[in-house]
C-alpha cells in the first residue's frame, strides 16, 4: 500500500538518496530516477539534497522482503488524494 510520508536525508549516493521516515524511523531509499516526474530534474535534485534535509510528499511502499522503495514523484502524491485509486498489488497475485 502506498503512503505519503516525510523523511530526512541520511545519505546520498550516485544511485539515490537514503532517508529515514519521520514518524516510524524506518529507513527507505529513493532511486535517483524517482526523484522527479521529469527525468531532466532527477540529477539536479540529487545534487541539491544534503544530509539532514527534510523531504516532504514522499510516497513509499513496503515490499515483502522488508525493503522500502520510495518515490518523490509529484504525480504519485496527487494520485493518492483521488478516492478509489488502486495501489495495493498484493491482492492481484
Amino acid at each position: 500500500m502506498l503512503q505519503c510520508i516525510q523523511g530526512k536525508v541520511i545519505k546520498k549516493t550516485d544511485s539515490g538518496v537514503d532517508i529515514k521516515v519521520h514518524k516510524s524511523g524506518v529507513s527507505a531509499f529513493i532511486p535517483t530516477i524517482q526523484l522527479s516526474d521529469h527525468r531532466g530534474y532527477c540529477e539536479l535534485l540529487l545534487k541539491a539534497y544534503s544530509e539532514g534535509d527534510t523531504l516532504k510528499e514522499v510516497v513509499y511502499t513496503a515490499v515483502k522482503s522488508n525493503t522500502v522503495v520510495s518515490f518523490s514523484k509529484k504525480i504519485l502524491f496527487c494520485l493518492l488524494n483521488i478516492p478509489g485509486t488502486f495501489f495495493d498489488f498484493d491482492n492481484i497475485l
